[in-house]
Formats: structure tokens, sequence, C-alpha cells
């Protein structure tokens, strides 16, 4: 008899908690279900938006699971709190775990959310010609890890997006005009108003030397045996490398200068010879 009354009363006591739990439980329930309903429009809302702005597709997907499940976490940190569930000691657990990955991939997320901001931020596109720690080249492909351009001499370069994203970045299609210093000098016997005007004379006539802006011209040094000056001329970086563009303007230049009877010096230098006769 006092064996079913010890049974019964915990059959009670199981019950009567359970009554009290009861509310809880389905608050919890409630706030998991609506939560995740809610996850699942926000993602979709910020995939929408970012395919919107032309952002990558990968990048895309990959934002929208992160804002996904990082709202699912939210949402069930928030249900489990409901039925006084202990998530210090969950938490603190996860830390240490998280820390130690975080460690271990530490180059490889670094990629990935540098790889995460160049989608997001785009500071160029496909096609575009950049250059980045003195690699110059065409983009050909960006993903999560690495950004893959061919460079002018035909060379297929990957670079990590953490070097790309913390390195300074030139553009040259979005800012398309580069301007080329070709150094020359003169004999000291020159026209100056002569030469300046051959010259210019001479870039423009360059196919690849934009009319604007024009060439111009600057006499800046008095060397030892000319006259240094300056030729400045502009350029469209998407179709001709610097290189080329002074490899082309450089044999204009000369000969231009040839036919007007304007001198190029060379260094001279005068040698004194003293000779000394010993004493016998």
């Amino acid at each position: 008899m006092d064996e079913i009354q010890t049974v019964s009363g915990a059959l009670e006591e199981i019950a009567s908690r359970f009554l009290l739990f009861l509310p809880d439980l389905v608050a919890a329930l409630v706030i998991f279900v609506v939560g995740i309903y809610v996850a699942n429009l926000i993602a979709r809302l910020v995939r929408r938006a970012l395919l919107g702005r032309g952002v990558n597709v990968e990048a895309a997907q990959v934002i929208t699971q992160i804002t996904r499940w990082s709202l699912v976490v939210l949402v069930s940190i928030t249900a489990l709190e409901q039925v006084r569930f202990d998530l210090r000691a969950f938490i603190a657990g996860l830390g240490i775990v998280g820390f130690t990955i975080g460690f271990a991939l530490k180059d490889i997320s670094e990629n990935f959310v540098a790889g995460l901001m160049l989608l997001l931020q785009r500071p160029f596109e496909l096609g575009d010609i950049i250059e980045i720690d003195d690699f110059r080249g065409r983009v050909t492909s960006v993903s999560l890890r690495a950004t893959e351009m061919e460079t002018l001499d035909g060379q297929n370069i990957i670079l990590p997006n953490g070097l790309v994203y913390t390195s300074p970045l030139i553009n040259y299609t979005r800012a398309p005009l580069s301007r080329i210093d070709l150094d020359v000098g003169v004999a000291y016997g020159s026209d100056l108003d002569q030469v300046r005007r051959v010259a210019i004379e001479a870039a423009q006539s360059v196919p690849v030397v934009l009319s604007d802006p024009p060439p111009y011209v600057v006499f800046h040094t008095f060397a030892d045996s000319s006259i240094e000056l300056t030729v400045f001329y502009w350029i469209d970086g998407r179709e001709t490398p610097q290189f080329r563009a002074k490899d082309l303007v450089l044999p204009v230049l000369k000969r231009a200068f040839e036919n007007e009877g304007i001198e190029i010096p060379f260094p001279i230098r005068t040698l004194h010879m003293e000779q000394t006769t010993g004493a016998v």
C-alpha cells in the first residue's frame, strides 16, 4: 500500500511539474516556429537585395546562408531560454571549440571574409585591368578564396583574397587614362621652343597617344652635357600597356629630333693626364 502511494505521489509530482512546464514549452515552440519563418523570410529578402545590386551569385548564396543560420541560432537561444535551459555552459563549450577551429583555419577564414568583402564592395569587375602587389593584368575570376588574373605577358596569377583586400589596388579600367613620362636630353645649343614643338608633334603623331588631355613638355634639369626635359602624354590604359606606349613614342621622338637637327648628346668626360719625369 505504501509503495502504491509513493508511486502515485511521484506521478502526481511529475504531472504537476509538467503542467507548470507546459506553458513555457508551448511558448518556446511558438517562438521557434515563428522565428524560423521570419529567418527564412529575411534571408530571401537579403538574397534578393544582393542580386539586385549585382553581387556575385556565389557570394549572395553564402551571405544568405550566414544570415539565415545566424537568425536560426538567435531564435533557438531565445526559445531555449523559455524552458530555462542552461546556456552558459553550452556557449562556453562552443566558444572553446570555435576558438580552436578558428585558429587552425586562420588563413582560410581570412581569405573567405576578404572574398566576401571584395564581392560586396566590388572594387573591380571581371575583365578589369588592375595592379596588385606588382602584378598587373586582367581579372578573369573572383571566388571566395582567391582572385585570378591574367598578366599582360600571358601568365596566370592566383592571389589570395586576403592579400588582394589589404594591398593597394590600381584599377586601370575605372580610371582608364594613364600618363606616360618620357625623359630625354637635348644639347645646350638647342632652341628650346623648337624642341618643345617637335616633341609635342612627335607624341601626337603616335596613334595610341590621346589628344585630350594633350601632350606637353617640361624642361627641368641642367645636366652635365644636356638640358633635361620630360615629355608627358596620355594613353588609354585598357588598350595599351605603359611600357608599350613608351616603346612606340621613343623611336618617333628620336627620328623627329634628327630630322629637325636637334642633338641628343651623350655624356662626355675629359681626362687630363699628367706625366711626371723621375730624377735619374
